[in-house]
């Protein structure tokens, strides 16, 4: 009987593979604008082939992916690997940017798929958490318009902060320290404390914000001018050393000085007395120093007195420094003498250290007309008195000038 001399047995074959996840994250922590990876690593613990498995990435909000290897297969986070052997292991690599602004934790999950059963489902999903810190570097630039400046005018300072990243800055806030001798006026934008503090808030990276500060120099100023801005935030600054600047503005003077001389009367009457006038005044914009007054009499003009006295001699005033807008008086007094004719010409000059835009009014000459007036007296007497005719009689004349 051969028929049973052969036997078959059909057994059911079932398939089962452990398909193992992990993952990890470099750096961590990571600074918010810069480079983050995550590894993953997929095996097969068997004991049967894994068909057709499927990594899918889930990103947290606040990471832009870049680039992986493998490249994804869909979208940018599922990875089609196809049959995994027993203890073959697949690593991939995901390279992408957290954004500037993230604060606090990012939170990622991976997680592998089969056709195949797997006999413990628990290791197939992994979450990786990432401390994110934040460091942004402040730069702030500074500059003055003009340089040098003049003593009484207007002075610009235009800042510039600029957030060089990688971060978000946070709470930023720019500090003025104003120099003796600069009063401020105005800034765009406005101050947002006192006239010296400007709370900036959150600066994007690359984020440039330019404050312009304008004010006066004081007209006694002299010298240079030192003026420091900083910028602060609550976000850590990896290089310090350009959150502040001073900025040194050479300061000149100049002084526009006027003189104006009159006399008093004119005509004038030969022999009488004249009085001039003088008056200084500084038209700015700096303080004139060491201000001073001469004066040239003319030929027939005998000083008498002034007020305020010279300083020197009887033609010379030192009056000091001058501030801006202020008038000084002299008066002088003198006589006319009794033979001059004509005219007369009397100038006066201002000078001071200090140099002066317009030279052309610092001197000035009055000419004073010179009339003449002589009260002429006549008297007579004759001796004797009586006279007997035939006898010689004598007129005495005496003739006066009694001026002037």
């Amino acid at each position: 009987d051969p028929d049973d001399n052969e036997v078959e047995e059909s057994t059911t074959v079932d398939t089962s593979a452990d398909l193992v996840i992990e993952k990890s994250d470099s750096p961590d922590p990571v600074v918010a604008g810069t480079e983050l990876t995550y590894t993953l690593v997929v095996r097969n613990l068997g004991p049967s082939v894994a068909r057709s498995v499927v990594v899918t990435e889930t990103y947290p909000a606040g990471f832009t992916f870049v680039s992986a290897t493998p490249e994804p297969t869909s979208g940018n986070n599922v990875w089609n690997l196809g049959d995994l052997a027993v203890g073959q292991v697949v690593t991939i690599t995901i390279t992408g940017t957290v954004d500037p602004d993230v604060l606090g934790t990012i939170r990622n999950t991976a997680r592998v798929d089969s056709d195949t059963g797997d006999p413990d489902p628990d290791d197939n999903e992994v979450e990786e958490s990432t401390t994110v810190d934040t460091s942004a570097d402040l730069v702030i630039e500074k500059s003055d318009n003009p340089d040098p400046v003049v003593a009484g005018t207007e002075l610009t300072y235009t800042l510039v902060v600029r957030n060089l990243g990688p971060s978000v800055a946070r709470n930023v806030v720019v500090t003025e320290t104003y120099p003796a001798g600069f009063t401020f006026v105005s800034a765009t934008p406005a101050p947002t404390s006192g006239n010296n503090v400007w709370n900036l808030g959150d600066l994007a990276v690359g984020q440039v914000v330019t404050i312009t500060i304008t004010g006066t120099v004081d007209p006694a100023a002299l010298g240079v001018l030192l003026n420091t801005a900083r910028v602060e935030s609550s976000t850590s600054d990896p290089d310090p050393s350009d959150n502040s600047e001073t900025e040194t503005t050479d300061v000149s003077t100049s002084a526009d000085l006027v003189i104006e001389k009159s006399d008093s009367p004119d005509p004038v009457v030969a022999g009488t007395e004249l009085t001039y006038t003088l008056v200084v005044r500084n038209l700015g914009p700096s303080v004139a120093r060491g201000v001073v007054v001469t004066e040239t009499y003319p030929a027939g003009f005998t000083f008498v007195s002034a007020n305020p006295a010279p300083t020197s001699g009887n033609n010379v005033w030192n009056l000091g420094d001058l501030e801006v807008g202020q008038v000084v008086t002299i008066t002088i007094t003198g006589t006319v003498d009794p033979a001059a004719l004509g005219t007369l010409a009397n100038t006066a000059q201002v000078t001071s250290s200090t140099s002066d835009p317009d030279s052309s009014d610092n001197s000035e000459t009055e000419t004073t007309d010179v009339s003449t007036s002589a009260d002429l007296g006549i008297e007579k007497s004759d001796d004797p008195d009586p006279v007997i005719a035939g006898e010689t009689l004598t007129y005495t004349l005496v003739v006066r000038n009694l001026g002037p």
